[in-house]
């Protein structure tokens, strides 16, 4: 809480951000250590913990269903579900899911032994809190969306192992998508899902970012149909129709970190990805407005057909 807070002061935030370090043994993150507070990221963390993957790791039979179950978790343990959802959840917690998901990995090689593995690192898009802006209401916060948002830029500012910002960047407000021309809500650097797994995975070297850095960007609205469905890893589902591009402030973190831009675009390796089997195509086509049940049926019948 912040004692010295002001409601009449719009600038003012009604909390500090306070926090917390994970020291891990033997070190899983190089450079200085990043600071933690919000549980998207945390989770994020735990799971990236669980690595590294192994060296047939890709896209599709990896990276893109961990980063799935990641937005599933983190579901469960804050946030509300939008209201134009198509279900109800079952568990609800305070503010809002992250819009987006994010996993960047390379694959590091052991020279001395010659064996490979996949580094990588999960985040969320800033989250997890009621940033109420309404001053007429209770739970009214102030600024604090700010002071989260520029907690997570000090610490990518602070933990950047290659130059992607200045340390003035957030004060003065020069991320792409802070010009009044954008077609974001005027969204600062430190904001999105990138900034840890930029942080904490971009190596110093930019021709090595250059050669092995991919990731993704998965937004949370592949959940919007049912709160457990199963994951389909088809070309066709709801998972890759929701991948999207590099935003315009990260596609400026990729340039000055010396990655492609190509290896983060929405549709790579889509081509790879298994097609859906003409049964279920067929089946799909029986579905009606509300059609959940007649699909279910029609899926029995193809069981036992």
């Amino acid at each position: 809480m912040n004692r010295d807070w002001k409601k009449e002061d719009e600038t003012s935030s009604k909390f500090i951000v306070s926090g917390w370090y994970y020291r891990h043994t033997p070190r899983a993150v190089l450079g200085p250590v990043p600071q933690w507070w919000c549980p998207f990221d945390l989770l994020g963390l735990f799971l990236s913990l669980l690595g590294p993957a192994p060296a047939s790791a890709d896209k599709n039979n990896f990276y893109l269903p961990l980063t799935a179950v990641y937005g599933r978790w983190c579901s469960r343990i804050a946030g509300a579900a939008d209201e134009k959802w198509k279900w109800k959840p079952s568990i609800e917690g305070e503010g809002e899911l992250p819009f987006v998901f994010q996993c960047t990995w390379y694959l590091q090689v052991d020279k001395s032994t010659r064996q490979h593995w996949g580094q990588y690192f999960l985040g969320a898009s800033n989250a997890g809190d009621k940033f109420e802006t309404d001053v007429k209401l209770d739970t009214y916060t102030g600024a604090w969306r700010e002071r989260a948002q520029e907690a997570r830029f000090d610490m990518l500012f602070r933990c950047q192992k290659v130059p992607m910002v200045q340390v003035n960047d957030f004060k003065n407000k020069t991320a792409p998508n802070m010009e009044k021309k954008a077609d974001r809500n005027m969204v600062p650097y430190g904001n999105c899902a990138e900034t840890y797994p930029f942080a904490i995975r971009f190596l110093a070297d930019k021709k090595q970012n250059q050669t092995s850095m991919t990731g993704l960007a998965l937004k949370s609205k592949f959940m919007e149909k049912a709160e457990y469905p199963d994951y389909e890893e088809y070309s066709t589902s709801d998972v890759w129709k929701n991948l999207m591009a590099p935003c315009a402030n990260c596609k400026v973190l990729l340039q000055n970190a010396g990655a492609l831009e190509s290896q983060f675009a929405a549709n790579l390796d889509k081509a790879k990805a298994p097609k859906r089997p003409k049964s279920m195509l067929e089946g799909e086509e029986l579905l009606v407005e509300d059609g959940s049940l007649e699909k279910e049926k029609h899926q029995a019948l193809l069981a036992v057909s």
